[in-house]
Parts: C-alpha cells; sequence; structure tokens
C-alpha cells in the first residue's frame, strides 16, 4: 500500500469520469472521412461509420484514462500541504489520512469578557514510499497555540518532523491495522515550563469496520519522552504514556453539508520525573461539534470551513497546554494543497 491514507493502490476508471469528454468531435470526424470517402451504399456507409467511431473513441478514452493515472500520480507522489490545528494531532479523527482538523479562530467568554483563542497550523507530507518492505510516511509541520485565559498563558510553538507507517495492512492479524507514529517536536512555551523537545511513539489500532465511513471508533496508545531545557527543577527528563479513543460520527443535511459531531478521550501518566517532582496523573477530554460548510463527500475540495462548538476538560500532556474546563466556539478552516 503506497498511501497510508488508506486509497486503494490500483485506479479504476468508470465510464461516467469519461461524461465530459467530447465525444461530438469524434463523430464529426470520422463523418467528415465518411464523407471524403469513395461512394458508398448507405448500409456501408453506416458500417464504416460505426467502425470509425469505435476505434477513435476506444484511442479518446485510452488517453483520458492515461491522463487520470497521471494525475492520481502527481497528487500521491508530491509533496502536500495543509492548514490545520495543530502538529501533534498527525491523523483524522478516523484514522484515515494525514492531515486533522482545521486551523481554528475561536471565543471564549470569561468572567465578564470576550477571549480569542487560536490554533493554528501548518503540516506537509509525503507520499508513502517503501523502506524494507514497510510504507512510511514522512512529515512535518509548525504550529501555533493561544489562549490568554489559561493559568499561566498558552503560547505554545512547535516544529515538528516525523514518520507514519503500517507494520502489516488489511486481511493480517484479525483484519486490525495499527496506524504508528514516530516523532519529533521541537517547542517554546512562551509564559510555562514547557520549552525543550518532545519524542513521541503513537498507534492507533484501527479495524475497518470502525474506521471508515460515517462513524470510527479508533483506540490508542503512546510514549512520550520530554526533555525540558528550560531551568529550575522542572527541567530534565519527563517520560509519560497515554491511551484513550477517538470516536467521531458524520450526519449529512439536505444541502450537501453535514454535522460532524467528536470525541477526544485519554489519560495521560508519568513514568518518571526529574528529582523533586511528583508523578501527574490526569485525564482529557474533548468534545466537538461541527457544521460543515463544505461536502465532505468531496475528497478534492482545497477550501473546507465549518463552525464548531468545543468542550474541552483536564489536561493533555501532549500539546503542552494548561489544564483545562472551557467552552469555546468559533470558525475552523482547512486548506490543502
Amino acid at each position: 500500500m503506497k498511501r497510508i491514507a488508506m486509497t486503494a493502490g490500483a485506479l479504476a476508471v468508470a465510464t461516467g469520469s469519461w461524461a465530459q469528454a467530447d465525444w461530438s468531435a469524434v463523430v464529426s470526424e470520422c463523418e467528415a472521412l465518411a464523407d471524403k470517402a469513395a461512394p458508398q451504399s448507405a448500409s456501408e456507409r453506416d458500417a464504416a461509420l460505426g467502425a470509425c467511431v469505435r476505434e477513435k473513441s476506444g484511442a479518446l478514452r485510452t488517453r483520458l484514462q492515461a491522463q487520470k493515472v497521471a494525475e492520481e500520480k502527481r497528487k500521491n507522489d508530491g509533496f502536500r500541504v495543509f492548514l490545520r490545528d495543530s502538529s501533534t494531532a498527525v491523523v483524522n479523527p478516523g484514522g484515515s489520512e494525514l492531515g486533522a482538523k482545521g486551523a481554528s479562530l475561536s471565543i471564549l467568554y470569561k468572567d465578564g469578557e470576550d477571549h480569542s483563542l487560536a490554533q493554528v497550523g501548518l503540516f506537509g507530507y509525503w507520499n508513502a514510499r517503501d523502506v524494507a518492505t514497510l510504507p512510511v510516511q514522512p512529515f512535518i509541520g509548525a504550529s501555533w497555540q493561544r489562549d490568554p485565559t489559561a493559568t499561566p498563558k498558552n503560547d505554545i510553538r512547535d516544529l515538528t518532523a516525523g514518520v507514519v507507517t503500517q507494520p502489516w495492512g488489511v486481511g493480517a492479524a484479525g483484519g486490525f491495522i495499527p496506524l504508528i507514529i514516530l516523532q519529533g517536536i521541537h517547542r517554546t512555551d512562551l509564559y510555562g515550563t514547557k520549552d525543550g523537545t518532545l519524542f513521541r511513539a503513537h498507534a492507533d489500532l484501527l479495524w475497518p469496520p470502525l474506521s471508515r465511513g460515517t462513524f470510527s471508533i479508533v483506540p490508542h496508545v503512546a510514549g512520550l519522552w520530554h526533555r525540558r531545557t528550560e531551568g529550575g527543577a522542572q527541567e530534565g527528563w519527563w517520560r509519560s504514556a497515554y491511551a484513550g479513543v477517538v470516536v467521531s460520527a458524520n450526519w449529512p443535511l439536505p444541502n450537501s453539508q453535514s454535522i460532524t459531531t467528536s470525541l477526544l478521550a485519554r489519560r495521560f501518566y508519568d513514568v518518571s520525573v526529574p528529582d523533586g517532582n511528583e508523578k501527574r496523573r490526569d485525564k482529557y477530554l474533548k468534545l466537538g461539534l461541527d457544521y460543515n460548510l463544505f461536502d465532505v463527500n468531496d475528497t478534492n475540495a482545497a477550501f473546507q470551513p465549518s463552525l464548531f462548538l468545543q468542550r474541552e476538560i483536564g489536561e493533555n500532556f501532549l500539546t503542552g497546554v494548561s489544564k483545562a474546563n472551557k467552552t469555546s466556539f468559533g470558525i475552523r478552516v482547512k486548506l490543502t494543497h
């Protein structure tokens, strides 16, 4: 499987994909050739015309199919860039492809005032390549998370790089497919104490009947190694782990738009911490409701806006933001190129 995005390895071109071809030009060309030919009976002319149309139609189909294959190869082999939410959410909730939710600007009402929050990231990936018989898909990214209402304030900038791979494909191990993410993150925390470098080994466990289409349930486990460099008692290696599940469902609307509901639940705990620090244990819960202002079935949509309402509770060790208990709403935009 050349793309970890679960796309089919072979391209099947349906008859409908040729619907926009200029078949009238084929018929006109054959009629012109028939008119220039030696005089024939009506039946001979019709037979010759039919043979000409079949021959040239077949050639046109072959050319169109070659163009589609070339276009698909260009898309799959090239470098793709996304504007999305963060560099830590590498895979969609359904585990189906790289590139997670769109970048968001939202409003939080707290203590009688409105505050603006931001989650913005640039994320790019190359098509998967076989390395020692395993498909390996490299990615890079940068993100910014801002929340002035947190204590302390959150203003976190990440640079990241990593790979996604599948040890085996569909049909092995009872049909379950592990999607492995190996990632390094360089973090700058302007207000907190999370400066440093993170390494993550994350595994999504996909089961095709529950990880495609309009509904998905994807459990996951991961290990985190965070080397803090801001100085003080918290400097050093923080080794953590988490386990959780992502549940998402898409509810189509009559106007080709849709509503997406999602749940992210994780349990974090520290395995080891620098001397003088207490081990942390916390749970993180995020509930989301998105009104998608685009056709979610259009996989080629470059501009994907949505309105969202989101509830967060707990601390997410991975993102580095402060412990949350908040509800926010706003607009989310995902751009692909």
